[in-house]
């Protein structure tokens, strides 16, 4: 990615989650690692502003976010 090699485009998420949703072990795995890594990115971010020690309610917005649920489950 860095050196401009791949691109990667919005869209791509959705047709990653459809395939994991369809049993796609890979996408599976990716989802399950993006998921990981955005819990990372949350705690990195609490110990940059030196929140790490306080109760930080982390608010997940966004389509992918809801890649997990089923039709008709609440929030």
């Amino acid at each position: 990615l860095s050196n401009g090699q791949y691109h990667l485009f919005p869209y791509l998420a959705v047709r990653v989650v459809e395939a994991a949703r369809a049993g796609d072990t890979a996408a599976q795995d990716v989802v399950a690692w993006a998921g990981e890594e955005l819990g990372w990115l949350a705690v990195a971010v609490a110990r940059q502003i030196g929140m790490q020690d306080d109760e930080v309610e982390v608010i997940q917005s966004g389509s992918v976010f809801d890649a997990g649920r089923t039709a008709g489950e609440s929030h």
